[in-house]
């Protein structure tokens, strides 16, 4: 069990070139997005939209994101440095509509600066699925990966 505080947000996920915050896990106020331009990503219509983060330094003061006009999913987020710089490359390859909801499957975090790269691909998604008060008990977290709740859905 682990909570996640504005600090380590910024840490590495499991050792990974993503950070807890790449994946989402972060709170959106305080930031300003604006329209830079529409372009075509992959052969995919794009919007084109900066973020920047208001007031004080940042882990990643600027972030420029390319959006799927039609399925409003992302396809491409570029982090930059507190000097400007392009820091981080985060591509998003695989999509799939699953109960009705668009899906990225699979991602590649590239650090441009320490030549690294993670992909993460997933492989099973189940949307509003119902979990157990129980499986959030501090003394029956060893047990709880043995769950029915994560036997593979039927095809």
């Amino acid at each position: 069990m682990r909570k996640l505080v504005p600090v380590s947000a910024y840490e590495s996920f499991l050792g990974t070139d993503f950070t807890f915050a790449d994946l989402g896990l972060v709170n959106l106020r305080g930031r300003k997005f604006s329209l830079l331009s529409e372009e075509m990503v992959a052969g995919v219509p794009a919007y084109k939209v900066q973020e920047i983060v208001a007031g004080a330094v940042f882990y990643y003061p600027r972030i420029v994101t390319w959006v799927a006009k039609d399925s409003m999913l992302p396809l491409r987020r570029d982090y930059y440095d507190a000097a400007n710089h392009l820091w981080k490359a985060e591509l998003y390859q695989d999509t799939a509509i699953i109960d009705g909801v668009p899906t990225v499957l699979r991602m590649r975090m590239e650090d441009r600066q320490q030549n690294t790269s993670t992909e993460l691909r997933v492989s099973e998604v189940r949307y509003d699925a119902t979990i157990p008060d129980d499986l959030f008990d501090p003394q029956r977290l060893p047990q709880a990966s043995k769950h029915p709740l994560w036997t593979p859905a039927a095809p």
